[in-house]
């Protein structure tokens, strides 16, 4: 019986163990930048546009419907003249979106243009701000089936140990 018990638990070890790494939220090769600035000059208004941001990270995984999230990025006024800018971020996946958000500044000044985003379906997301480029995930469940997966192995290998005991039992 002590031997079942045994060869039980180390039989489940590495399904829990594949399971918590198919959890894992760790996905850095879903960032993608291009240029971290870049220059806009119109005549009258010269700006530098650079560190368009996810946050909390881009970097995360979202899961379906958890949170909204905020895009930003940096607007300089590198020129002489004061003017307003309207930021224009593209946000693309099945269906594109466009968000505006206008800041006015003064020669010198720098201020950070913020874009509240609400994406709830599933998918990967292209963020274009000009040059500058990012991307986030929002992710399924990825666990799911590999707990499905495991709750079947371990059904499998539960029976199999209800059978060793029975076997056992009635040789005696």
């Amino acid at each position: 019986m002590r031997k079942a018990i045994v060869t039980l638990a180390l039989l489940l070890i590495p399904v829990f163990a594949l399971g918590m790494l198919a959890c894992s939220d760790n996905n850095d090769d879903d960032l993608m930048r291009s240029s971290q600035s870049f220059t806009i000059d119109d005549g009258d208004l010269t700006l530098e546009i650079s560190d368009l941001k996810v946050d909390p990270n881009a970097k995360r995984s979202w899961r379906i419907g958890e949170k909204n999230f905020n895009v930003t990025a940096s607007v300089r006024n590198v020129g002489t003249t004061a003017g307003t800018y309207s930021a224009v971020l593209d946000v693309g996946s099945k269906h594109k979106t466009k968000h505006t958000e206008e800041v006015f500044l003064d020669s010198g000044a720098n201020e950070t243009v913020n874009f509240l985003i609400v994406k709830k379906d599933p998918g990967i997301y292209q963020l274009e701000l000009g040059e500058l480029k990012n991307e986030f995930k929002i992710g399924t469940k990825a666990y799911t089936i590999h707990t499905i997966l495991g709750l079947i192995y371990a059904i499998v290998l539960l029976s199999w140990l209800v059978r060793f005991i029975i076997k056992s039992r009635a040789t005696r």
